[in-house]
């Protein structure tokens, strides 16, 4: 199935080199910056490595410990050629972007709740009610369409709300239809509840792709894209390895797989709602200050 991924990305490649115009900052040369692509390609590789083998490893076992401690120390060196290297891979200065810093988590966030709702849902269809794998498939679609319908939206929603605020609300409504997902059985208010799950947490980490080149300068835009999505995808990807082992640890019979899934499913839930309330008071607290900023400045 993951082969699927070598042409699509074939595609993308040829399109970028076709019609995506090229815009280097000013003054910046062509040269690829190795040391800290290999160095920061090789971290991820590492954390990846560590968060699949954990359950089999053992969470506290000295070679998940050494993995982790290998990823620490290249990611630090990393930073360190970043500081050096005259044409960095990444602009530190990114992270010193507020409204940056604020859709990086947030995608973040939402990114985590979703994939550990596709991993806790497909259990539980399965394991808990005794779906087969088409019939959980079917039940499924429901998000999926969910996800492929907010896409679209969320280019028109970026025009509407400065994404900052956005995220979060979205996040915070994921939160809450997630929630009301694991209270219930009926499939007439299970199903619509988990599009409704879907359709919040699609917005949720597809905004922060179209939000992370508006905030930034326009030479810099793939370099903050590309920094967004390696968080979001690497993050949720430990996270998953997580949810699974909290799963295990929980779930012996299709009574207990039950309860396992909605326990994690109601833990991300509350990460997602109560994370959105924070980002949001942070945003609408830093805009407050701006605008009082911005009054004052003239009369002074």
């Amino acid at each position: 199935m993951f082969f699927l991924n070598v042409p699509l990305s074939a595609i993308a490649i040829f399109c970028c080199l076709r019609w995506l115009p090229s815009m280097p900052p000013a003054g910046a040369t062509l040269r690829i910056d190795w040391a800290g692509l290999v160095l920061v390609s090789s971290g991820i590789v590492a954390v990846a490595y560590a968060a699949d083998r954990g359950g089999e490893w053992g969470w506290t076992s000295a070679k998940l410990i050494g993995l982790l401690v290998l990823a620490v120390l290249l990611f630090a060196l990393f930073i360190v050629v970043e500081r050096r290297v005259r044409d960095p891979l990444i602009d530190l200065a990114l992270f010193r972007n507020r409204p940056f810093v604020l859709i990086t988590i947030g995608g973040t966030i939402a990114n985590i709740v979703y994939t550990v709702t596709v991993l806790c849902t497909t259990i539980y269809l399965q394991d808990g009610r005794g779906l087969s794998p088409i019939a959980a498939g079917v039940v499924f679609l429901a998000p999926s369409v969910a996800v492929a319908l907010s896409g679209p939206l969320a280019g028109r929603l970026a025009e509407w709300q400065p994404m900052p605020v956005l995220i979060p609300a979205t996040m915070m409504f994921g939160g809450a239809t997630l929630l009301a997902t694991s209270a219930v059985d009926a499939w007439g208010a299970y199903v619509p509840l988990l599009g409704l799950t879907g359709f919040a947490l699609g917005l949720g980490w597809t905004l922060p792709s179209i939000g992370s080149q508006t905030v930034v300068d326009p030479a810099r835009a793939g370099e903050a894209a590309g920094v967004n999505l390696t968080v979001m995808v690497t993050i949720a990807g430990v996270a998953v390895a997580v949810a699974g082992t909290l799963i295990e640890l929980g779930g012996a019979g299709t009574a207990d797989i039950t309860a396992a899934t909605r326990g994690v499913v109601r833990l991300v839930s509350v990460l997602s709602f109560v994370g959105g309330a924070v980002l949001l008071a942070v945003a609408l607290i830093g805009r407050g200050t701006r605008r009082a900023s911005e009054v004052a400045s003239p009369a002074s």
